[in-house]
Parts: structure tokens; C-alpha cells; sequence
């Protein structure tokens, strides 16, 4: 049985009711689809049949004489061999599978609905052809050299596009895990995705406190509803101020709209950390006017010198709890990117801080054997440390894979390239259309933009806007799956968060929140994914599907990922031979 995977997730695509919902056990061989996630079956079986006997056997045996000793230890060298080969032997059951795109690269010759940020554009923001050639044949090639000889615009750089092409040692090669096309630029999708962003960066500085009576968050509820194909949740067929810019994984619409993992203090050993944050001022936004947009697209990076402005211009001089789009939004601008959730975990197995209790009983999914064990403890592999590892070890593999869909698939443009061409296709002085669709040129929130910037750009939060790297899909996205995943796997879903809390309107505290059910450490997960990656859509530079579609792409490399780990715990398989966890879709998984 293989799950597909419906990123969109809309109220007209929803994912397919006739698949088992109960459970989903990954088997032993590959499947892949064109279009749509594809949950793979290398997940169970070792591929080698020795290995079952040799893996998860004990220690060295007591050695009585030199050449016991020798024995014992080929034993041992031969067990730690199969396992590699058990994983080696899995990757070479695997295919690659023929990468979908939407087809827009191929479709628009002068590239107008592509990522082309940093070469030479002309005064409409289109790219130079013989510019974006180069930069196809170094892609084609893979070579540092190709890279270094490609035709730029002006200082900013590409960031890592030979990372497409770099490998993993465990879990799925990069190459072979798929994700659903983005949206076509000219699809109705695309123009409800657009119009969220601008909505999104009209309502940053409106905290989330507010939101059940603020006019602009009704406004852009009503308005987002209309759309044909957006892919938010609803309640009735209805974006509600609840629901509005959230996702739709499980717990996500639950409570408040910030997760309790980044509300919460942190227990870092003997140090307690408040996780009060520097934030950007409000109503500072980038890039609303188009020669600073065409001096970005070309590679510059517009906004005040070093020194011009003091820093309380720019940055509130006050740290401040997580309160609305553009402290989100200044969060995810230089975080560390699995830092979020090294603190969930030590949130989670922190000493009774906040009212998480740790329990190992309590915390930790029933598969750990510790939780029925009665002389031993978890530590090294199913304790802090081994968790921590797995955390930060999904990490790089999560931004390969990544990276390969970015540069080697889609190259699908950034939302700061969709506004121009927003902005060019409505200006009476010159003689440009684009083929968008209308249903964005129907909604209120363009006149509402110009009202207030002056132009139909995408207000960014960023002086330097978008990263020169393609946005599909998102690299926070898949970072957040992958680790989210792993914690998911790991800690008991279902267990209840004590004592919710929420940011004060100002930031300024943290105050108790009632929540109408409960809030478990499964929901927070997902909310705390959906946080990292909305910060990312309000601050311009994400469409919500990159981001949704990259979690779903970093499940899957988490899945790979453990599926291969575990082989390496003495426990497995006698004592723990599976994970299980929840996916962003609400179907249980089994590795």
C-alpha cells in the first residue's frame, strides 16, 4: 500500500478518503507517482537477510584467549558491516523517479513566471536570456567552475546551488523523493496564494491577540474565502479570523495562533531561557518602490548603509514574546534553522518547567523500551542526547533534498518577481501584460496595497527581500517537517500541555490562555512548524504552498531517515522495532 500525498490540500482537493486512514505501514518496495507526495515502501524489511539475525544482536562476547578475542571482534566489524549494506542494498532498490514540474520554465520563453533573482534584468524585471542559458548549463553540468562563470547582475551571490547535488549517507538520496508542482503562474491557485501574501504583509503588525475583532483580518478572511482554489483551512467553506493564515495540519487551528514550543522558557541545563526576542520595528517594510525592486531583482540589496540609522530605527529596542506576523516574520530571518526545535526538546524533557512533566512514561511514544524497563534509564539513544542527535542529523538531509527540488526541478520564481508582474501588467505607462489570473485582479487587497505603499509590489520585510534561490519549496519547510517528524515519532503525540500561555498584545509578558480542547505536543509540533514557515509568507519571500508542500517533503526524508537510524540501536528489533507517528494529513505512519 503506498499513501499519495495531496500538498494542496484545498477545499476542493482533499486527500483521497478511500485510502486507509487507521494506519499506514510503509513496506518493502518503492513507489513513485508524477505529481503528488509518495509515501515510499522501503520502510520495512532489511533488503538483506543475514542482517535480521545480525543486527540488534549484543556486545563484543568475553574473550578468553587472543583468538576468541579476534573472532569476537570480525563479529562485531561484520555485524556494523551488514548494517551499512543493509542500508546501501535499500538505496539501490530505489529509483529516480521523472520529476513533474508546472511546466511554466518551458511555457514562457522570456521566463517571466521563473526564479531568476540576481542576473541581468532589463527595466521590466525580465531576465537577460543568454544570462539565465548560462546558468541552465551549470546546472546541467554541476561544476563550480559553470557556476562561477555565469553572468550576474550585481553583488548578491547564488546561494549553494551545487548543494542540489550532494548526497546523504542514510535515509533517501535526495534525488529520489518527490513533491507536487507548485501551482501554474497563471492558475487560479497561484493568484489566491499571491493575494494571501498581501494580506499577510498589511496585517504584520496586528497581533494575533486581536485578530477575532480587527477589520483587516475580517477583511482578508472574506476575501480569501472568495478565491476558487486556496488551500487554507475553513470552518464551513469559510476562512475565519481563527483560521487565517494557519495550515491544516493537525492541532495547527487549535488555541493560540503561536506554538507553545516558542512561548515557553527553556531549560538549557543550569541556564533558563525566555524566549523574548528582537524584533523589527512596525511599519518598516522594503521594496515598495520599483527602482529599489528592480535593483533587488538585479542583485543588489536595498536598505540603509551600516551606521546611516541607529539601530532603534530599525530594530524595537524592547525583546518581546512572539506577538504577531512581523515578530514571526524577524524570527526566522537569521534563526538557526533546527533551533526551534532543539528547544522543544528540551522544553519537553525540561524538569517540570512550564508544566511539561518529564516523565519518560509520559513523554515518550509507547514504542521506547525504557517506558516498561525497570533497571534501566533512556539516555544516549532514547534520551536527550539521541534525540538531540536525530534533531540536528535530519537537518542537512532535509535541505539536500531541498535544494535538489529548487534547482534542478521548479526554479519557481520568488512572491517579490510575481508583484512586479503584478505591478508592470497594471501601469498605464508601459505596454505589458502578464497571463495572471483574474480572479487577483478582482480582489480588494491590490487597491488596498497601492492605498498604502503607493505601488502593486510585495511589500517585503526584508531590505534585501527574497533569497537568491528558487522558493520551491521552502527550505524552512522541509527543515520543519524533518524535525517535527523525528518528534513526533519519538514523544508521546497525545500528551497534554499544562497551563497554556500566550503573548500579552505588547509582547511584553506572557499571560494564561484558555483554549477551548487541548493542546497536545503533536498539535504544538505542527503549529511550531506552521509558525517557522508563516514568519517566512509574512515576511514577502514564501507563497503557502512552498511552504506546506516542504514540510510534506521533509516528512518524507525524516521517514528514510529513521527508517535507517534505528538499525543502529542494540534494542532493535527484539526490545523496539518500530516508530509511529502522525502525519501533517492526520494518517498514521509506521516505520
Amino acid at each position: 500500500m503506498s499513501v499519495q500525498w495531496d500538498a494542496t490540500m484545498t477545499k476542493k482537493r482533499q486527500y483521497d478518503g478511500e485510502k486507509n486512514r487507521d494506519s499506514t505501514t510503509a513496506g518493502a518496495e518503492t513507489s513513485s507517482t508524477n505529481g503528488g507526495y509518495s509515501r515510499r515502501r522501503v520502510l520495512g524489511g532489511l533488503g538483506v537477510a543475514s542482517a535480521l539475525s545480525l543486527v540488534g544482536a549484543g556486545g563484543l562476547a568475553t574473550a578468553n584467549g587472543a583468538d576468541e578475542q579476534g573472532s569476537s571482534q570480525n563479529d562485531r566489524l561484520e555485524r556494523a558491516y551488514e548494517i551499512r549494506r543493509t542500508i546501501a542494498d535499500r538505496l539501490r532498490e530505489t529509483s529516480v523517479p521523472n520529476h513533474e514540474t508546472n511546466g511554466d520554465e518551458q511555457r514562457y520563453e522570456n521566463r517571466i513566471a521563473t526564479f531568476t533573482k540576481g542576473l541581468p534584468h532589463d527595466d521590466l524585471g525580465e531576465v537577460d536570456p543568454d544570462a539565465y542559458d548560462e546558468l541552465l548549463d551549470a546546472l546541467e553540468t554541476g561544476d563550480g567552475e559553470d557556476f562561477e562563470a555565469v553572468t550576474v547582475g550585481d553583488e548578491r551571490e547564488f546561494i549553494e546551488p551545487q548543494a542540489a547535488f550532494g548526497f546523504t549517507v542514510a535515509g533517501y538520496d535526495p534525488h529520489t523523493i518527490e513533491t507536487e508542482a507548485p501551482p501554474r503562474f497563471d492558475s487560479a491557485e497561484a493568484a489566491a496564494e499571491l493575494a494571501e501574501i498581501y494580506w499577510m504583509a498589511l496585517v504584520r503588525d496586528v497581533p494575533f491577540q486581536e485578530y477575532e475583532d480587527n477589520e483587516l483580518i475580517r477583511a482578508a478572511a472574506h476575501d480569501l474565502t472568495e478565491f476558487s482554489d486556496f488551500a487554507g483551512p475553513m470552518v464551513d467553506g469559510e476562512v475565519t479570523p481563527q483560521t487565517v493564515f494557519r495550515n491544516v495540519a493537525p492541532g495547527v487551528t487549535t488555541g493560540p495562533y503561536v506554538s507553545q514550543f516558542l512561548l515557553k522558557r527553556v531549560p538549557e541545563g543550569a541556564l533558563f531561557k525566555d524566549q523574548r526576542i528582537r524584533t523589527a520595528q512596525p511599519d518598516v517594510d522594503y521594496i515598495t518602490d520599483y527602482d529599489d525592486w528592480l535593483a533587488t531583482i538585479r542583485g543588489e540589496t536595498i536598505g540603509p548603509e551600516e551606521g546611516e540609522v541607529e539601530d532603534d530605527e530599525l530594530f524595537d529596542p524592547e525583546p518581546r514574546y512572539i506577538r504577531s506576523g512581523r515578530d514571526l516574520t524577524a524570527y526566522v530571518q537569521r534563526d538557526v534553522m533546527f533551533g526551534a526545535y532543539v528547544n522543544a526538546v528540551l522544553i519537553i524533557i525540561g524538569d517540570n518547567v512550564d508544566g511539561i512533566v518529564a516523565n519518560p512514561e509520559e513523554i515518550y511514544d509507547e514504542a521506547s523500551p525504557y517506558g516498561e524497563y525497570e533497571t534501566q534509564a533512556e539516555f544516549v539513544n532514547f534520551g536527550r542526547p539521541g534525540v538531540l542527535d536525530l534533531v540536528a542529523g535530519v537537518t542537512q538531509p532535509a535541505h539536500s533534498a531541498a535544494w535538489f527540488q529548487k534547482w534542478l526541478v521548479h526554479r519557481s520564481l520568488r512572491p517579490e518577481q510575481f508583484g512586479g508582474r503584478v505591478h508592470n501588467h497594471l501601469r498605464d505607462d508601459v505596454d505589458v501584460t502578464y497571463p495572471i489570473n483574474d480572479e487577483l485582479f478582482e480582489s480588494p487587497v491590490l487597491e488596498r496595497i497601492y492605498d498604502e505603499y503607493g505601488s502593486h509590489l510585495v511589500p517585503q520585510a526584508f531590505p534585501e527581500g527574497g533569497p537568491t534561490h528558487p522558493a520551491y519549496p521552502s527550505g524552512h519547510g522541509a527543515v520543519a517537517g524533518a524535525c517535527t517528524t523525528v518528534l513526533k515519532a519519538v514523544f508521546d503525540e497525545d500528551y497534554e500541555i499544562e497551563e497554556p500561555v500566550q503573548a500579552t498584545a505588547d509582547g511584553l509578558n506572557l499571560e494564561p490562555c484558555p483554549v477551548d480542547e487541548p493542546l497536545t505536543i503533536g498539535g504544538e509540533l505542527n503549529k511550531l512548524a506552521s509558525n517557522a514557515n508563516a514568519g517566512r509568507v509574512f515576511g514577502g519571500v514564501h507563497y503557502r504552498g512552498n511552504t506546506f508542500d516542504g514540510i510534506g517533503l521533509g516528512e518524507q526524508v525524516a521517514i528514510g531517515y529513521l527508517r535507517d537510524i534505528k538499525l543502529r540501536y542494540n534494542e532493535y528489533p527484539d526490545e523496539f522495532d518500530e516508530w509511529t507517528f502522525t502525519n501533517v494529513m492526520g494518517e498514521e505512519v509506521t516505520i
